[in-house]
């Protein structure tokens, strides 16, 4: 599982949120983080998952042969909703397009 370097996120903490990207790349189970991931089976804009709902054995299969590489972080559901609809709001403002993987690559590229 694949974390951008600048994650998304609505979490004040910076340590709060550096514990959160250790436990999502080790697949430890942990009780309010939800993330938000570029669409697992390529249908869809985003798609928001409790994280414990990743650490199955399907999806462990499947991020070995897709990465799922997670784009927001959040402390609630709402929260990830929420940040969903700002990360789709910034891409169409930029790119006056819905391509977000394009975009979000792109941008993430230019800061390295």
């Amino acid at each position: 599982m694949t974390v951008i370097e600048n994650v998304y996120n609505d979490i004040y903490s910076e340590r709060s949120l550096s514990k959160k990207i250790r436990k999502i790349k080790r697949y430890k189970p942990a009780r309010g983080i939800f993330v938000i991931t570029f669409p697992i089976f390529n249908d869809g804009l985003l798609e928001i998952y409790d994280f414990n709902e990743l650490t199955q054995d399907f999806y462990r299969k499947l991020d070995k042969e897709n990465d799922i590489c997670v784009i927001g972080i959040s402390d609630s559901k709402e929260g990830a909703k929420s940040l969903a609809a700002d990360i789709v709001y910034e891409v169409y403002k930029n790119t006056d397009g819905f391509n977000i993987r394009d975009a979000i690559k792109s941008v993430t590229s230019q800061k390295l």
